[in-house]
């Protein structure tokens, strides 16, 4: 670990500045907590939670750039929220609670009624789910105290549960890597909530730390050509960084500025802005492709 933090100190950060020729387009229209964007990487589909119309948060999705937008979740008292979209298309994921308060991990086609209940937790959460075809679920688990990243079957938890992280830290919002070889997500584990990579086998084959500013980072999202992680750092808006260099690049500058998704073609981030009221909105401010190629053996081979 301590070899993991050195390397992090040494390695010298830069930080872009946001061009003044980037676009930033408001997506959604009503005042209401609108939050956690999950951008389709096959269309432009984007899921999000919000409080507009209920007391709890549900889940909508808008057509990016037609911007028709409708629910996938609606109800009055059982809050749901973290959407995250299947390869197809045919399933947004997400968390909901029940009853008693207790989260669980369910799945809808937009298209039907019913929900179909991936997890059951027990007594803990399951939270935030994230999908990749072949490689299945990641999220992170109270079941076992604090929070822990795990791994879930495609099918839901019948086919396989399994966790990732094990230690005394928090350990949240993993996100895959587009091969599925690796995990990042958001550890207190340096005393602070830092973005960390391990990984798909776990923290006991590889982990190693890739940011180490003194602000919280948090709701990391893979980019789709591998190369980038964009997060939000508290206070500073949303970064992306070169996951092979640490390069850092400024994308949003607006502190309250969180949630980052990435399209699918990589050129545009979906993000959501304020606070009590917040929007959806998207950038094209992102990192430019072209940098080495970022496999799993390199990774492994420097961070090992």
């Amino acid at each position: 670990m301590n070899t993991h933090r050195l390397l992090v100190a040494c390695l010298a950060v830069l930080t872009l500045a946001a061009p003044a020729a980037c676009v930033e387009t408001k997506l959604t229209t009503v005042d209401a907590g609108n939050t956690h964007p999950s951008w389709h990487r096959g269309s432009g589909y984007i899921a999000y939670e919000t409080d507009r119309n209920y007391d709890v948060t549900n889940i909508r999705y808008m057509s990016e750039p037609s911007r028709w937008d409708t629910w996938v979740t609606q109800d009055p008292t059982l809050a749901s929220g973290d959407p995250c979209w299947d390869d197809s298309r045919t399933y947004c994921f997400y968390q909901r609670a029940d009853g008693s308060g207790r989260n669980a991990i369910w799945g809808k086609d937009p298209s039907i009624a019913f929900p179909v209940d991936y997890s059951s937790p027990g007594s803990g959460h399951d939270r935030a789910p994230a999908f990749l075809a072949g490689a299945g679920f990641v999220l992170h688990s109270s079941r076992s105290g604090d929070d822990e990243v795990c791994w879930m079957s495609e099918g839901g938890e019948g086919g396989g549960f399994t966790e990732l992280t094990a230690n005394a830290s928090q350990d949240r919002y993993p996100c895959w890597s587009p091969d599925g070889n690796w995990v990042a997500f958001a550890s207190d584990r340096s005393g602070d909530w830092d973005i960390w990579v391990m990984s798909a086998a776990g923290e006991a084959d590889t982990v190693w730390q890739l940011t180490a500013d003194a602000a919280d980072e948090s709701g990391p999202d893979w980019s789709p050509s591998g190369e980038f992680v964009a997060f939000h750092r508290s206070g500073s808006g949303i970064i992306a960084v070169d996951v092979a260099s640490r390069t850092e690049h400024q994308v949003t500058v607006d502190g309250t500025d969180a949630w980052p998704s990435w399209s699918g073609s990589g050129d545009r981030i979906a993000f959501a802005r304020g606070t009590a009221v917040a929007h959806i909105w998207m950038t094209d401010n992102v990192p430019t492709s072209g940098v080495e190629s970022v496999s799993w053996g390199r990774l492994k081979a420097l961070f090992r």
